[in-house]
């Protein structure tokens, strides 16, 4: 078919972006008189009427549309679009009835304005990319990702508390996301909401296809005793696939490592990066790291040979005394780590080294 000119539009258009239209909604006046079979819609603002007269759409892109907060209830008329892009669009929630979009494989939210996500999204039972980078403004996402079960994408998971009568997102309901592949970011792993035996559900060690993984504690108000220990178990439990090659960890309170955390089952890993774990005492030597970022961490006491390490952050390390041999080792950024000072020659690890920052 023909693409949508700004001169003409025929019947036989079936793709049409508007992105370069001042006046969206006569666009889309002239349009819906003309043509009803259209395939693709890249618009830049939601119109107030025509949108559900294009019952053909397969791709839909509001992307960046400010004019937006709430996509229309009508939206369920498109049942036949696979591809929805809301990324860096001012929408901050979804109807009931995205539920009903069935055929819908792509549903990109990143950098949008989204707060949450409503239990219906568990009936897009084809979604395959649900994309929630950058999403700040997420708060809450009802039970239900458990049942997207042909989902490839999901960026971040959030455990969520109840919302009123609205049942959170459950830890457990990574059991049945075993096609998961890239990065996921598991947050809101609070002491005393989520248990050992939900973690141990979600199977996260036996998606192999996961390429990072970040793991992100928080401490809530009524987070007090034995909320060490419980992290402890609940990071034991949330065991990563073995052949990630980057980890991230955050907001941990334990005074332990995991046992899976061993230099043997992590030989891809390149990238480890800790952050705001207060008793994390110590950083095996996993000898395939190229990038190593620690930040408060203030009872860490050294760190270890590293014969592949390229850069390496470290900042408010207090405890920090000695940093093994680093042969390789391109770029270097030391702040606030005053013992390190009088433990550590600088120069010896130098070399080629390009140092970024250095305030001891």
């Amino acid at each position: 078919g023909e693409e949508y000119s700004h001169a003409s539009i025929s019947q036989r258009t079936r793709h049409m972006s508007l992105l370069a239209i001042d006046d969206v909604e006569e666009a889309m006046r002239n349009a819906t008189a003309t043509t009803h079979k259209l395939r693709t819609l890249l618009i830049k603002s939601l119109p107030s009427e025509h949108l559900t007269n294009f019952k053909w759409l397969r791709v839909l892109s509001l992307r960046g549309c400010q004019n937006i907060h709430e996509l229309p209830k009508s939206i369920e008329d498109l049942s036949l679009v696979k591809y929805l892009d809301l990324s860096g669009s001012h929408v901050k929630r979804l109807p009931d009835s995205i539920g009903r979009l069935y055929n819908l494989q792509t549903l990109d939210l990143s950098d949008s304005n989204i707060e949450e996500l409503p239990k219906e999204m568990g009936k897009l039972c084809n979604l395959r990319y649900l994309g929630l980078k950058d999403t700040r403004e997420l708060q809450f996402v009802a039970e239900g990702l458990g049942k997207l079960t042909n989902l490839w994408t999901l960026h971040r998971f959030m455990v969520c508390d109840d919302k009123g009568k609205t049942r959170g997102c459950n830890i457990n309901e990574l059991k049945d996301l075993k096609k998961l592949k890239g990065e996921l970011w598991i947050e809101g792993l609070w002491g005393g909401r989520v248990k050992v035996m939900d973690a141990k559900k979600a199977h996260l060690k036996d998606k192999h296809e996961l390429k990072g993984v970040k793991l992100v504690f928080k401490v809530g108000e009524d987070d007090k005793v034995g909320s060490a220990s419980e992290q402890k178990g609940l990071l034991e439990a949330l065991e990563p696939p073995h052949g990630i090659e980057r980890l991230v960890i955050g907001s941990y309170k334990g005074d332990t490592r995991p046992a899976w955390y061993l230099d043997t089952n992590y030989e891809e890993l390149r990238m480890l990066r800790l952050e705001r774990c207060p008793s994390w005492a110590a950083v095996i030597g996993i000898k395939s790291l190229k990038e190593l970022e620690v930040r408060d961490c203030p009872t860490l006491l050294k760190l270890p040979s590293m014969p592949l390490l390229k850069s390496l952050e470290i900042e408010r390390c207090d405890g920090l005394k000695t940093i093994g041999d680093l042969p390789n080792l391109k770029s270097l950024a030391v702040n606030y780590c005053g013992r390190l000072k009088s433990h550590w020659r600088l120069r010896s690890v130098m070399g080629s080294t390009r140092l970024v920052t250095c305030q001891l």
